[in-house]
């Protein structure tokens, strides 16, 4: 069933999928995210009204990574996002969240079980067909929620499909500060900057996002960023970006300075 609701509201709909980079603020683009039949959101519950102006109102889709420290996260989101329009909840893991890249991955609870503490009462569609092996095979590396979602969604018959709010870790901090606010609940010590690599191979992911998308004949568009990270036949826009971002800027020299310093007084 759940399937089948994921499927009834993606085709021959106009759908955008909307992520949290903080490049989307000051953009105004919260009218324009409202506008499409289908919106769709990347870990996110819901979009708080302090940020309804920027990255939309609206939430019908939301693609989860389900675990047991998320689960705190999306807690203190449900009590403070819009949530009225929300559909149903995807998770594209392991049901497990087995990582087969990871000699360290361990099983957790079902995440069918985690999703049933948030609290919610919409639908739940856990993907199993490919399973997320197969999917990990076909990024040939451990893919982020928001690739998995792009993947799955250029599955469905839809009209168009728009793109926006994805950096692929090109801009200075990960997140809009909405959405770091939650990741401090997450984790206290996670790291809201782009100067150290992720630990998904970016790479390898925008490679495939590009030829799964320029094999599809489907209606897609997307942001500036997206039209020219993966849009673009060219990779130098992506490669400079990357290369300026770990670089050549003023946090990585503090950085630097802070790993040099730490280093001497251990001497």
């Amino acid at each position: 069933m759940s399937e089948a609701t994921l499927a009834n509201l993606i085709t021959n709909k106009k759908i955008i999928i909307v992520g949290p980079s903080p490049h989307l603020t000051g953009k105004n683009m919260g009218s324009f995210i409202d506008s499409f039949d289908v919106v769709v959101r990347i870990n996110e519950l819901g979009i708080s009204k302090d940020y309804f102006i920027d990255y939309g109102s609206r939430t019908n889709v939301a693609f989860l990574s389900l675990s047991e420290q998320s689960l705190r996260v999306y807690k203190k989101m449900l009590s403070e996002v819009y949530t009225n329009e929300l559909k149903i909840i995807v998770h594209p893991r392991d049901e497990y969240n087995i990582n087969p890249y990871s000699e360290e991955s361990f099983k957790t609870r079902n995440t069918r079980e985690i999703y049933d503490d948030i609290g919610l009462s919409v639908d739940y569609f856990h993907i199993s067909h490919p399973s997320f092996f197969e999917r990990c095979n076909l990024f040939g590396v451990y893919p982020t929620t928001g690739a998995l979602a792009i993947q799955e969604i250029l599955n469905y018959d839809f009209k168009s499909l728009y793109i926006c709010g994805f950096s692929f870790y090109t801009t200075k901090n990960k997140w809009n500060e909405g959405k770091k606010n939650y990741m401090k609940v997450y984790s206290s010590s996670i790291s809201e900057h782009n100067i150290r690599k992720p630990g998904h191979d970016i790479n390898k992911e925008v490679q495939v996002l590009k030829k799964l998308i320029s094999e599809s004949n489907q209606n897609i568009f997307g942001d500036i960023l997206f039209e020219r990270i993966i849009l673009s036949k060219s990779n130098v826009y992506f490669k400079i970006k990357q290369f300026l971002n770990y670089y050549v800027n003023i946090d990585n020299f503090k950085n630097l300075l802070k790993l040099a310093i730490r280093k001497l007084k251990l001497k």
